[in-house]
């Protein structure tokens, strides 16, 4: 695992006892080494607290006590502004590409370190925390694989994991509301805007 950092964060740091939640993202993009740019680059806005390239490689930011910006606008349970109470993990893919099996397991290696340090009861998908304007990660990620390696290796609450979770009391309709089949990308803390692929390519673009 290699170990960045990025200017694109909140002042401060987090109690443990405060993160609760793992949102998981694909990255809009094939580009291990572009996202990473990206992140590096303070005017994105922009970071999660890992990138899982498709080869199953884990490059981490920071750490679990710093407040990436990958949430952005996002509710769940009724509680706003997930980027405080968060992780974010990055998947290199886009809305088609699915996931490889490298890459799944890496992320599994990842979410069973953070049950063990973190007192985790939801692992969401950006869909669910911002139902109609994101759609990451899509229709191609596996929950079921997710659950079961839970399942396997006795973690709590599996009812908790991706669109199964648990639903708000006053929100009895399925959590996850898709309303387009183009992905919309992440963003910085509360904001909305072009997909982190279009605005990558625009830089590498100008880089070039």
């Amino acid at each position: 695992m290699e170990i960045r950092k990025t200017l694109n964060k909140s002042k401060g740091l987090r109690e443990g006892s405060t993160v609760d939640t793992v949102i998981i993202h694909y990255t809009g993009s094939m580009s291990t080494e572009g996202t990473l740019s990206w992140f590096d680059n303070p005017d994105a806005k922009v970071s999660a607290h890992y990138v899982i390239s498709r080869s199953g490689r884990v490059y981490q930011y920071e750490n679990w006590r710093t407040v990436l910006w990958h949430a952005g606008k996002s509710e769940w349970n009724g509680r706003s502004g997930l980027n405080r109470t968060s992780i974010g993990i990055e998947l290199v893919g886009t809305y088609h590409s699915g996931f490889e099996v490298k890459q799944m397991g890496a992320l599994w290696a990842v979410l069973r370190e953070l049950y063990k340090e973190l007192p985790i009861k939801y692992v969401l998908g950006h869909e669910q925390v911002s139902p109609g304007r994101k759609t990451d990660p899509g229709p191609n990620f596996n929950w079921t694989y997710l659950r079961t390696q839970a399942e396997s290796d006795h973690v709590p609450g599996l009812e908790r994991v991706g669109p199964y979770a648990i639903q708000p009391p006053d929100k009895p309709d399925p959590v996850v509301v898709v309303h387009s089949d183009m992905p919309v990308g992440d963003d910085g803390d509360g904001a909305s805007g072009p997909s982190l692929w279009e605005v990558l390519s625009k830089w590498l673009k100008r880089s070039s």
